[in-house]
């Protein structure tokens, strides 16, 4: 490199006068093209939204399906525990009977008192 080459004058760029509007041919194609690109994200929107919608719907159906689901079991759990203390109360009170019929067998002239007895 020489000392000439720094100054000997450079084009940046040239300007060249060409038509800058295109033909209504272009025009009418590339509006074509992007309202086709339009389109297509709506329809991908669109599509993303019944996908969101269908998730949505299915999880409250699960969600609704565990609750029933639970309450169901809760109330199964409530039955069995009434049934089960309705008969333990009922084995109490015929215990209770039961002592009271053999501690009155047991008093003087208790066994006169019942004609079920046998006397032996």
């Amino acid at each position: 490199m020489n000392w000439a080459d720094f100054f000997e004058p450079k084009v940046a760029w040239l300007f060249v006068g060409l038509n800058m509007f295109p033909p209504q041919s272009i025009k009418d194609a590339m509006e074509k093209q992007m309202r086709a690109e339009r389109e297509k994200r709506a329809q991908i929107a669109e599509s993303e939204g019944a996908r969101q919608a269908k998730i949505n719907v299915a999880e409250g159906d699960r969600a609704q399906a565990i609750a029933l689901s639970e309450g169901e079991k809760q109330r199964r759990i409530n039955e069995a525990e009434g049934r089960a203390f309705e008969i333990e109360r009922v084995a109490v009170a015929t215990s209770d009977g039961i002592r009271q019929v053999a501690a009155s067998l047991n008093e003087t002239g208790g066994l006169n008192a019942s004609p079920y007895v046998s006397r032996v």
